[in-house]
């Protein structure tokens, strides 16, 4: 089966993704196990007895033997993650030393961690290198610690135009869900009001102004209620019968359950 699996891989990368998830696994059952024996040595439990001390001793032999095959593998994909995202820190750090803290847009970037020389591969927006100025920056970069790296800078015209229309794509959607954001809270927080006033003044003649919102109220609980409030400039006092009109009106027209009305007085 595993066989099998290791055909399907495209490169060394996906393929020691693909072991790192399943040895994440092994490890996590493997804890789990130690967790349970701390637990029942804390809570001193029993131990179940055999009659027959030759069987004991050869249960207490494959349990020893499955645990020491749990450690090595263990031990080895933790150094060997650790080893993984140290490098690619550092290959972080020479980029925006050595690129972006002097501006240059990087349009491309990735980085193989298991190749022999590990590489880097970058594209720039506008910037070129010539040959010199590449070797220039390997040396910087096995001075910096990254030593057996080799960094490719991909400026090829056709590379470089897919890879500023995915940039763009990226952008474009980051654009869209800022967007999308703003209109919810401005949703959140507003009526559609366009000839609210004119429709409001010709059914209550005496109106000199009026606004609607949705106000958020804030308490000691710790939360927030949003809550319709319309606020209004009369002429003259309204009567009641005039308030509890024009709150329904308002209900009506704003497509809300409740309203809370209020006089703006001079």
């Amino acid at each position: 089966m595993w066989l099998i699996q290791f055909t399907d891989f495209q490169s060394n990368e996906q393929l020691l993704s693909h072991l790192i998830h399943n040895a994440q696994r092994v490890i996590n059952c493997f804890f789990i196990c130690i967790a349970t024996f701390i637990i029942v040595k804390y809570l001193n439990y029993p131990a179940v007895g055999l009659v027959d001390n030759k069987r004991a001793t050869s249960v207490r032999n494959w349990i020893t033997g499955i645990t020491l095959l749990m450690i090595i593998p263990s031990v080895y994909f933790a150094y060997r993650f650790i080893q993984q995202q140290r490098f690619y820190d550092k290959v972080s750090q020479f980029i925006t030393k050595e690129f972006e803290d002097k501006g240059n847009t990087i349009v491309y970037r990735k980085t193989f961690y298991s190749t022999d020389p590990r590489r880097v591969e970058l594209a720039f927006l506008t910037r070129r290198f010539t040959a010199a100025q590449i070797a220039e920056e390997n040396q910087k970069m096995a001075d910096f610690g990254l030593e057996n790296t080799k960094l490719i800078i991909r400026q090829d015209s056709a590379f470089l135009a897919k890879a500023n229309k995915i940039q763009n794509n990226e952008a474009g959607n980051d654009a869209a869900k800022i967007a999308s954001e703003l209109n919810a809270k401005i949703d959140r927080y507003t009526f559609n009001t366009e000839n609210l006033y004119s429709e409001a003044k010709a059914i209550f003649p005496d109106l000199k102004s009026l606004s609607a919102a949705k106000q958020e109220i804030l308490s000691d609980a710790d939360s927030a209620a949003v809550i319709p409030v319309a606020i209004y400039e009369s002429e003259k006092e309204l009567p009641e019968a005039e308030k509890q009109k024009l709150r329904k009106w308002l209900q009506v027209r704003l497509k809300v359950d409740t309203l809370e009305l209020y006089n703006r007085k001079k």
